[in-house]
């Protein structure tokens, strides 16, 4: 880690921004019947009126993802198309690099703002990988290393920040005024566990040119690695599995909507007294909740604390052939002791938990995109907190149209919406 002071400082996603990256899915169809092309064609028709919008396309290529937008109807001269290559990787790492770069808000670039208008991009150490923690010294972490500098060239950002630390952008939440929240296990035990918490609070206030750093203790439940075992199935019994995850981000749970409010998940006592899923993460959001309500902005003003409701949480039955089972399958062999948890890493059928959250949206210019997670054949129940939620954001973001788009197929794949995007800021 670097000593070295600069001029920059951490940027709000509440705050103007130039551009939205996001990367073209891998894979048309998370499981059968769950098409992610459609949430992010969706994604990107509700984008276009408010900012550039820039789509990176490492596979399939530009011209695959031109034709499935134009076929939704969408001007496509009106968006950047770029690929995103790297010298560290060899023709046969390609899928280490597509699966990773699907979700830019972990490795895209983190710009900072000086008040003269110039912007930086920081430079962490590695990339993670979720099965082996934090990862470093492969082809596969050098190149995901350098997403992140090449998405800031391309808005003309060369400045660059160093920090040897590990971290993803899932897990950062900045509200542009000194202030910073992350996940203390993440940021620590999980990627850092050579450092001390106070050693990663002061080189984040670095970073940032922050003056407090709040680490909230624990991640959601279900956003906790995939790989570690099992988890409580339909029948309350440990016999399912998480579908993916990003191994404990804070987007999932805990969001700056303005300078002095945090808009943090809440589960009641009567949904943690019908299901183990919601008991798990109500003790983690209650722990959250007891440190964010002793804390202040920077200039002493106490922190506004808004709550809005846990996602419903319902199961999928994944099957070989579903691409999700293959990535699942992919990592047996470097399995074959089985899972942390110490039971047998699963074959045939599985019962998957996607990580299911309404923190996990877009700020942009105007506009705020949510999850929602009904559908036909869905309990009316999911409906109605569907609105809930979004009610909440509404309240939170007057000024801006708030919407929402069903995003399961992403969430089976470990990510959402604020997951699957990265802004730039003006």
């Amino acid at each position: 880690m670097s000593n070295i002071n600069h001029k920059y400082r951490g940027v709000a996603e509440f705050e103007p921004q130039q551009s939205v990256l996001l990367s073209w899915p891998p894979e048309s169809e998370a499981i059968r019947g769950e098409n992610v092309e459609e949430v992010t064609i969706q994604i990107v028709k509700a984008l276009l009126p408010h900012v550039d919008v820039i789509v990176q396309c490492y596979y399939p290529t530009i011209e695959h993802a031109k034709a499935k937008l134009e076929e939704a109807g969408v001007d496509t001269s009106a968006i950047r198309f770029v690929r995103y290559e790297s010298d560290d990787l060899l023709p046969e790492d390609i899928g280490d690099l597509y699966v990773e770069t699907t979700y830019p808000r972990d490795y895209g670039a983190d710009v900072l703002k000086a008040a003269d208008g110039s912007r930086a991009v920081v430079d962490y150490d590695n990339a993670y990988y979720t099965t082996a923690g934090a990862t470093r010294y492969t082809r596969e972490a050098t190149a995901i290393q350098g997403f992140g500098r090449w998405h800031a060239a391309l808005e003309g950002i060369d400045d660059i920040v160093f920090t040897r630390l590990i971290s993803e952008g899932g897990d950062r939440e900045l509200n542009g005024a000194g202030l910073m929240m992350c996940i203390e296990e993440t940021e620590v035990a999980k990627r850092n566990p050579n450092l001390t918490a106070a050693e990663v609070a002061k080189e984040f206030k670095r970073i940032y040119n922050v003056e407090k750093v709040i680490m909230l203790p624990r991640s959601t439940f279900e956003d906790e690695d995939h790989f570690s075992g099992t988890i409580p199935g339909p029948d309350g019994k440990w016999n399912a599995y998480r579908s993916s995850s990003a191994n404990g981000h804070i987007d999932e749970m805990c969001r700056f909507v303005s300078e002095d409010t945090v808009l943090l998940a809440e589960v009641t006592e009567e949904e943690a007294a019908t299901s183990e899923i919601d008991r798990l993460n109500k003790e983690r959001l209650d722990a959250a909740y007891e440190v964010l309500k002793g804390e202040t902005t920077v200039d002493g003003r106490p922190l506004k604390i808004v709550r809005i409701p846990m996602a419903i949480p319902f199961y999928y039955e994944i099957d070989e052939g579903d691409y999700l089972h293959e990535v699942w399958q992919e990592t047996a062999l470097e399995m074959a002791d089985g899972l942390p948890d110490g039971s047998p890493f699963p074959t045939g059928r599985m019962t998957v938990l996607p990580a299911m959250s309404y923190c996990n949206f877009l700020i942009t210019n105007g506009l705020v995109i949510g999850q929602k997670f009904w559908k036909e054949g869905v309990d009316e129940a999911v409906r109605e907190r569907d609105a809930e939620a979004l009610a909440v954001l509404k309240s939170c973001f007057p000024d801006r149209e708030v919407i929402q788009i069903n995003t399961i197929p992403l969430n089976l794949l470990g990510g959402g919406i604020h997951c699957g995007t990265h802004q730039i800021p003006a």
